[in-house]
């Protein structure tokens, strides 16, 4: 991540285990949680990244 550009901080809400792991996968990679958010993002947007199908509102968790 470039220090020289502007950031914003985002807030999101994800489930428990989803966090435990995808903080010990960046941690067994040597990268921050942040480098990976913004690169799993920016290909989003660049369309390199692709979603699965969303799921339908009755299948998401309550929170």
């Amino acid at each position: 991540m470039s220090e020289s550009r502007r950031t914003r901080q985002v807030n999101v809400r994800l489930p428990e285990m989803t966090v435990r792991r995808l903080k010990a996968r960046c941690a067994l990679e040597g990268i921050s949680l942040a480098e990976t958010m913004e690169r799993l993002v920016s290909g989003y947007l660049e369309g390199s990244v692709k979603l699965p199908p969303a799921r339908s509102s009755k299948d998401r968790p309550s929170r």
